[in-house]
């Protein structure tokens, strides 16, 4: 695995402040009665905030909400120059940007598309597990074993064989993902049928997904790690576990490496806070909150303050400290599908805290236009 230095530019792409556009629904989640779970240590019931499911594509970046708990609301969120938060009439599945302002919307019972004023232009009689966008306003519909391909125009064009399911990415109007047949092979399949492979420099995990698919590149993530995939060979991975904003507004993200945290921060250079002696050995550790010089680590039963790169107390996690002493404080990543990634490569999470939801974007390949960056 070769490495180069390269730089990481993170910034804040949409905030909605809880009450304004969204409402927060605090829900204690906690394990399933009677199911079978890992038993860690740390509170079993956990008091958690609603979080926005990015989707993006060619036509732009749209969301869903869904509450702690996993419950999907009827809310799509189109992201642009303004925002707009439209009530719908069934619970979306997958949405996808039509480019015009208006959005695919996949629910349990149809497909369908809504302009930018919200008025039901097109119903199909097509559903499946996700939606991928494509060139021109189109879209698949990716379901378990097939993939249909709908143009901008609401008319179904072609359906294939596809065992890509949730995995699934797009490349301009082609549809992408890991070739379940041979290890370390794309597969896209093009809407007139024509197929092309990608063979990826370095195996990957058993649980790594697509997020982006571009003509430089190949974003991938498995768990808190995103992985991108240069054309010269070059692999470069990331240890995300935690996003949010800081006190001031700027977005951060942070994540465990080894005996120390990481934390990049936008304006900022990036930070390496050393774990105290009585930190636990393995698990996700990661800055929660930053506010000022000071900033939270939090996981599982183990939390401590920061003033700068110092500790200042260390203290034990149990329910009554979590509610009182981490939560109020607390940002994190959505619970599900809290990451994807635009046709160009930009990664966005989807984070939750105290101020609201937010989408962060973040990117390996800085544009010219000046944005706050950090350097790895």
């Amino acid at each position: 695995m070769s490495r180069k230095k390269f730089t990481l530019e993170l910034w804040l792409m949409a905030k909605f402040r809880w009450n304004d556009t969204l409402v927060q629904e605090v829900v204690e989640v906690e394990p399933p009665l009677g199911g079978s779970f890992i038993e860690l240590p740390g509170p079993r019931r956990l008091p958690t905030r609603p979080y926005l499911e990015p989707f993006a594509g060619p036509g732009g970046v749209v969301a869903r909400v869904l509450r702690g708990d996993g419950q999907v609301m009827p809310i799509v969120v189109l992201i642009g120059e303004t925002v707009t938060v439209r009530q719908i009439s069934e619970l979306p599945l997958a949405l996808s940007a039509g480019g015009d302002g208006g959005v695919w919307v996949l629910t349990r019972k149809a497909l369908e598309y809504l302009d930018a004023e919200g008025t039901r232009i097109y119903t199909l009689n097509l559903t499946g597990m996700t939606l991928v966008g494509g060139n021109g306003g189109a879209v698949w519909v990716v379901g378990f074993d097939t993939a249909w391909f709908v143009d901008g125009d609401g008319q179904i064009r072609a359906q294939y064989p596809w065992n890509g399911g949730l995995g699934s990415v797009g490349s301009g109007s082609a549809l992408c993902a890991m070739d379940k047949g041979v290890p370390r092979r794309v597969r896209c399949l093009e809407p007139d049928s024509k197929e092309r492979f990608v063979t990826l420099s370095s195996p990957p995990g058993p649980f790594e997904q697509l997020l982006a698919f571009t003509c430089r590149e190949i974003i991938t993530q498995s768990g808190a790690a995103l992985r991108r995939y240069g054309t010269d060979g070059t692999i470069v991975e990331i240890t995300l576990q935690a996003a949010g904003l800081t006190a001031m507004g700027d977005a951060f993200v942070s994540g465990r490496s080894g005996s120390s945290i990481d934390l990049w921060v936008a304006h900022e250079r990036a930070r390496q806070l050393p774990l105290p002696l009585d930190a636990p050995e393995k698990g996700a550790l990661r800055v929660v909150a930053v506010e000022g010089r000071h900033s939270l680590v939090y996981g599982l039963d183990f939390a401590a303050w920061y003033e700068g790169q110092r500790v200042e107390k260390t203290f034990v996690v149990d329910e009554l400290s979590y509610h009182n002493d981490v939560f109020p404080h607390l940002w994190s990543l959505g619970t599900t599908r809290y990451a994807t990634a635009s046709p160009d490569g930009t990664v966005i999470l989807s984070a939750t805290g105290p101020a609201g939801a937010v989408l962060i974007a973040l990117s390996w390949n800085p544009s010219r236009t000046a944005r706050p960056h950090i350097r790895l």
